[in-house]
């Protein structure tokens, strides 16, 4: 017998305590469970995290993490009960369990929880919420700071999760609507495959029979009782865990959790025994699941075996990086097979991979055409099998080592490491075996394999991985292999695995297009040096300026770039980048807006004159950079991040593609392969008729629509060309930079590779084409469509013109969260008529008059016409009484709320900048945006409720599945 060792924190704890509420001595107490540091492990444990744990048993940690650019606090409460422990008349109470908990409590009534929340600026579903999973249930609180009663209101809150349900019949009869309608929105292709998944790989196991959103044909049979004799059994303190992150000065959490939670009662009944998930009976280690609305393709080849729990040591910890390096060398070179020309591979990767915390092993994933599945499995299988046969090669190591080792050489930034790396790592231990540590201790444990990381060693790692397990071959998506499925996939995963001739390129496998000499030399072992480096010149600056209020510096070269930047707090955290280039789709007619789609989904895969896509990656690796293209509206977008030392490096790939794009007509090739598959999954889902609704929403404008197929098809690879090439030789450039690096550094940066580039026009003005018909009033949409789902799909517009004027904008918005409330209230909790119905504004910032407030509903679609009649008549409702006082004051409290998070957040930052380089007066729209949100007065709010709510000018529309023939 294993003796419990009790850290000394918690005899402290206890003494402090000389009477608990139910009478017992301070020195009688419930055993918690034990950490994981607990138990025997090596590691050293983060000094920032603190512990504690109450006489009942619930335990508690807790870090304070003083970051100037975020002031919020995270609370968890971690209950280790999941629907693995209900009985077969139980099935879904752990999930009904969380529910309840939003529907009344000891301190918070019926009705009374969300409110208080929403009025001190906690957003429900956003900063208030919940989840349930096989094994735990976790409440979750996201609170904008320290403030006092917002703090002891959230305490009060979880300790009523603890011990203060009131689980009252008629709470508990209303909100089986609500959890209906959850199973009813969620369910999906998803989860259809997800059952085949089960019933085939761990059949026979709790896991599979106990899914936690349970059976309606059960929750139809709970009452108070019931639900009470679940919560009394399971929600013992000692499975309970409280964990605390945040902006903390000078708040004592331990008294503050010891104040709420140490009259928590003491149990007098053992402590129920949790049952084990059981072993699952292998039905199938080879087959298809299928689903025809599922609108991908995926092979699943792994090495699977039981998954084995082992302590956190520090001898895991070093064997599990070394095995994440070498399989992510082998998941790179998997990659590339995605890039080869005319590949049936869509997307490949290799790693571990965790089934249902049940099974475990190394798999290769593979997205591919679903007509070319068998070219994908060969391509990939073969890829591997000459992996394993082979071994690394010298630059593949040295990129990986080169990696790491700069990681470990880096400063650490544990005093600045973001709040959610901290939740998560208590999280984690709050589960069981795992073990805080500091930055530090992880840096040392990987600078102490990197002496390991030869070419010899992580090859064999992979072997050794690889060799470990049973074959599992499986096939997941909208293609049916039929009834000899598993014949099928063994024969082509054999046939992958036969010796293939040493430096056979994995090219040739299957009908891939023959290899060219640049793209075998792109496969070749070694290196790519990129081609596009600035040559250290760098471009004039023609104006430069600093806004003060915001901290932002603008800078004008003479080749007509601007530029926009400001620095973040966040030190050594790298850069994001937003650039701007032409006019996106105001370049085109509007009659020609299929060709602006295609040419996002093309651009990039297409390379650069000097590099394949494939080669370009190549000569990218071991950097940390990312980069992205889209087509906009207005202009042509450039996306990306970097670390500090490979910013220059990403303004450099921007820069090649804007001179030199490869418009090679591979990537064109493979777009169209894709058309297909695309257009089945709208015609068999809900996003086809939707679509159809927004184009005549937006009176039959093509550029808020999905291109009809046969339009697209029809042009060629040169129409894409015409379309993009203009507009990044001479079409004007904005770019905006949010970065923790020096400013001087960036500006030089800058100056090297955009201030080079050559001169570009001005933007145009394209008055016509910025003209779009209003939202149409009045229109009525309804379709039927061929889907396994059984939901309905309702949606209300309510035309508002646009968003142009920031008050008036703002105004809208508040009507919008208003509305959101009360559908919330109505349909969601009154009619438990749908989980998560919701209301929006949707203002276009770029076309005059063009706006709307609208609501989006998915129900029973027998309720389809009674849901769009609530909504109509909350419309009503708003227009004849106007919003609330209290509303009014709930929307301000929010919209506050969400600007202060907002202004400490980069992307808000790039967002705004790049918003501010064609209108420089979105920026001083930001000096008062506080002051002008509470210059908003209810009159305002409720003129435009009255204005624009009239039941005539909604347009609504219902999707809803068609109903099967009856049978003659």
């Amino acid at each position: 017998m294993r003796l419990l060792r009790i850290p000394t924190v918690y005899v402290v704890a206890a003494l402090a305590l000389l009477v608990s509420a139910n009478g017992a001595n301070a020195q009688s107490r419930a055993a918690p469970r034990p950490w994981a540091h607990e138990a025997g492990s090596d590691l050293p444990l983060d000094p920032r995290v603190r512990f504690g744990a109450v006489p009942a048993g619930l335990r508690y940690a807790w870090v304070h993490q003083p970051l100037p650019d975020d002031s919020k606090v995270y609370l968890r409460l971690h209950v280790a009960v999941g629907s693995l422990v209900e009985s077969e008349a139980e099935l879904g109470m752990a999930h009904f369990l969380e529910h309840m908990a939003f529907n009344g409590t000891r301190n918070f009534k019926a009705g009374t929880l969300i409110d208080w929340f929403q009025h001190h600026g906690v957003r429900f579903g956003h900063d208030q919420n919940a989840s349930t999973s096989t094994d735990e249930t976790i409440y979750e609180l996201d609170l904008p700071d320290a403030d006092p009663e917002r703090l002891a209101k959230s305490l009060a809150w979880l300790r009523d999760v603890a011990d203060g349900l009131l689980l009252e019949e008629k709470e508990v009869a209303a909100e089986k609507g609500i959890i209906d309608a959850e199973e009813r929105e969620r369910a999906g292709a998803g989860l259809r495959l997800l059952a085949q998944l089960d019933q085939r790989m761990i059949d026979g196991t709790l896991t599979a029979r106990r899914w936690p959103i349970g059976k309606k044909s059960i929750r139809d049979k709970f009452n108070s009782a019931a639900c009470k004799a679940f919560y009394k059994k399971w929600y013992r303190p000692e499975f309970m865990t409280l964990v605390v992150v945040g902006n903390l000065p000078d708040v004592d959490v331990g008294k503050l959790v010891t104040d709420a939670f140490a009259t928590l009662p003491i149990a007098k009944e053992p402590l129920p025994v949790q049952p084990s998930p059981g072993t699952p009976k292998v039905s199938a280690r080879a087959f298809c699941a299928f689903d025809k609305e599922q609108e991908d393709f995926t092979l699943l080849i792994g090495k699977v075996r039981a998954k084995v729990e082992v302590a956190d040591t520090v001898a895991k910890r070093v064997a599990r990086l070394q095995r994440n390096a070498a399989l992510a060398l082998v998941s790179t070179r998997i990659a590339k097979l995605g890039q080869l020309p005319n590949s049936p591979v869509q997307g490949a990767s290799f790693g571990d991979w965790n089934y249902q915390d049940l099974l475990e092993g190394p798999a290769l994933t593979v997205r591919c055409a679903p007509e070319r599945w068998k070219e994908a499995l060969l391509l990939a299988g073969r890829e591997l099998r000459r992996t394993l046969d082979g071994e690394f090669t010298r630059e593949e190591v040295r990129a990986t080592y080169g990696g790491l080792n700069e990681y470990c050489i880096l400063e650490p930034t544990a005093g600045r490491l973001p709040m959610d790396e901290y939740l998560g790592e208590l999280l984690a231990a709050a589960r069981g075996a795992h073990v805080p540590v500091d930055e530090v201790v992880e840096r040392r444990l990987m600078k102490a394999v990197l002496p390991d990381l030869t070419a010899e060693k992580l090859h064999e790692t992979v072997v050794s991985a690889w060799n470990t397990g049973e074959l599992y071959v499986v096939a997941r998506g909208g293609h049916d292999l039929g009834k000899d499925a598993a014949a099928q996939l063994n024969a082509a995963w054999e046939e992958s695995q036969k010796p293939v001739a040493a430096g056979t390129n994995p090219a040739d496998s299957g009908k891939t297009a023959p290899v060219t000499k640049e793209e075998a030399e792109s496969d070749a072992d070694g290196p790519v040096d990129f081609f596009y480096k600035a040559k250290g010149a760098t471009g004039k600056l023609a104006r430069q300026e600093t806004d003060d209020a915001l901290n932002v510096l603008r800078l004008e070269f003479e080749n007509g770039v601007r530029v926009a930047f400001r620095p973040t707090v966040q030190e050594n955290r790298g850069a994001a980048i937003y650039v701007r280039v032409g006019d996106g789709f105001l370049a085109l007619d509007p009659s020609e807006a299929d060709i602006g789609w295609a040419a996002d989904r093309v651009f990039l895969a297409s390379g650069l004159g000097e590099h394949t896509l494939t080669q370009l990656q190549k000569s990218l690796s071991g950097r940390q950079l990312t980069f992205g293209f889209d087509v906009t509206f207005d202009g042509c977008v450039f996306s990306g991040s970097s670390a500090p030392d490979d910013f220059q490096r990403l303004c450099e790939v921007i820069c090649a593609y804007i001179t030199d794009p490869g418009w090679r007509p591979e990537a064109f090739d493979e777009f169209n392969q894709g058309l297909p598959q695309l257009y089945e999954a709208m015609a068999h889902g809900f996003t086809g008729p939707l679509s159809q609704f927004e184009f005549e929403l937006h009176g039959k404008d093509p550029r808020f629509a999905t291109p009809d197929r046969e339009l697209v098809e029809s042009f060629l690879l040169d129409t894409l060309k015409e379309f993009l090439q203009p507009q990044l030789d001479e079409g004007r450039i904005e770019v905006a930079v949010v970065t923790g690096m020096d400013p001087t550094a960036v500006a030089s940066i800058v100056a090297r590779t955009f201030g080079m580039l050559p001169k570009r026009g001005d933007a145009e003005e394209h008055a016509e084409r910025l003209q779009s018909p209003p939202i149409q009033s009045g229109l009525k949409f309804r379709r039927e469509i061929e889907t396994a789902e059984k939901k309905a799909h309702v949606a209300v517009v309510w035309p508002t013109g646009d968003g142009i004027d920031p008050a008036r904008r703002h105004e809208l918005e508040f009507l919008a969260a208003a509305l959101d409330n009360r559908i919330r209230v109505e349909i969601r909790e009154k009619k438990g008529a749908a989980y998560s119905p919701r209301a929006r504004d949707d203002l276009s910032l770029l076309f005059p008059g063009v706006g709307a407030i609208r609501a989006d509903v998915e129900c029973d679609p027998s309720k389809a016409d009674e849901v769009l009649n609530a909504c109509l008549s909350i419309g009503d409702a708003l227009a004849k009484n106007g919003v609330k006082q209290e509303e009014f004051e709930q929307a301000r409290t929010l919209a506050l709320q969400q600007i202060d998070q907002a202004i400490k957040q980069d992307g808000y930052w790039l967002v705004q900048l790049a918003r501010a380089t064609t209108n420089p007066q979105a920026l001083a729209e930001l000096v008062d945006a506080k002051a002008s949100l509470k210059a908003i007065t209810l009159e305002s709010v409720n003129a435009l409720a009255k204005q624009h709510f009239a039941r005539a000018k909604a347009s609504t529309a219902i999707v809803t599945p068609k109903k099967p023939e009856k049978k003659k």
